[in-house]
């Protein structure tokens, strides 16, 4: 996409949305780092979880498999979550214009 094009859409997007448009952006921006704010913490508890797995496994039986797993997938949140927290105003862009076309 050329920058005339992300013009002339961030220009159809201001019309669409008329006088209240700096408001909706705000509370966009604000959406995008909660649902950052959430992942963090999910990819926290799953991490945590995937110790306390860990532990119990390996208490029982020395092969652990299931506890590194969760502690392996925990890392999706954080890959969600990050980009979410380091420039949200991009994230909301984004969903603006997702929900325009």
């Amino acid at each position: 996409m050329n920058p005339d094009d992300l013009a002339k859409i961030l220009d159809e997007l201001g019309q669409r949305l008329g006088p209240t448009g700096s408001h909706v952006f705000e509370l966009a921006v604000r959406q995008q780092v909660i649902l950052g704010v959430i992942g963090l913490v999910a990819g926290v508890t799953l991490v945590a979880l995937g110790i306390i797995v860990g532990f119990w496994e390996w208490r029982k039986q020395p092969p652990i498999i299931f506890g590194p797993v969760i502690a392996g997938v925990s890392i999706l949140p954080f890959l969600v979550a990050l980009p979410l927290l380091l420039n949200p105003e991009y994230a909301a862009i984004r969903d603006l214009l997702g929900a325009l076309r």
